[in-house]
């Protein structure tokens, strides 16, 4: 018997992620941005959220650094 994997882009998923924080952070703030809104906006499992941020502080930390990144191109 055949199991079907899915197979999912990590950069794509991380992604995902990352601009799913960015809008709950804009939405709700940060006391009240949890995983758990992430996950769920992001439409991810559980898993897929902590295989790529195993903390709170580091998705936020990447969320910080993706609007960085993206301010310093449309400044240059």
């Amino acid at each position: 018997m055949d199991v079907a994997r899915r197979t999912v882009d990590p950069v794509q998923m991380r992604s995902r992620l990352v601009e799913a924080t960015v809008s709950c952070l804009v939405e709700f703030g940060y006391a009240r941005t949890t995983t758990l809104r992430v996950q769920q906006r992001a439409g991810v499992s559980r898993g897929a959220l902590l295989h790529h941020f195993p903390s709170k502080p580091d998705m936020f930390v990447a969320a910080v650094r993706s609007v960085a990144e993206q301010q310093s191109v449309r400044m240059r």
